[in-house]
């Protein structure tokens, strides 16, 4: 895979950083998607979504043969994928919310780093 978004990254470079600065960079895209949502900006929510996209690509195939993470990290893209076919992802706010923390706790490292609390 070739990156659009993160020019310079390749899969090497990306698969020599940590799983956790993976996972929270992964983080980082779904939080400027969740900001553009909350303003209602469907367009920059797409862009956000696309560059997450890239990221866990990058990630999936950095962690190719750990088969129960790669099932899981699958079905997390899937869901994530249905919010940018929705036309309207606003009205799925708290699901979005919850998908992303879903993704922290596939790393617990990257969970801990955050110091989430729970709502």
């Amino acid at each position: 895979m070739t990156p659009v978004f993160h020019k310079g990254l390749t899969p090497q470079k990306w698969a020599a950083k940590p799983f956790s600065w993976q996972i929270l960079s992964i983080a980082s895209e779904l939080g400027r998607a969740e900001s553009s949502l909350q303003k209602g900006l469907p367009a920059p929510f797409r862009a956000c979504l696309d560059r997450g996209f890239e990221l866990i690509d990058l990630t999936a195939e950095a962690h190719a043969a750990e088969a129960s993470f790669l099932k899981e990290f699958l079905r997390f893209r899937e869901a994530l994928a249905t919010f940018y076919a929705d036309p309207a992802p606003q009205a799925r706010l708290s699901e979005f919310r919850a998908l992303a923390k879903a993704l922290l706790t596939l790393e617990p490292e990257a969970y801990n780093l955050l110091g989430v609390v729970s709502k």
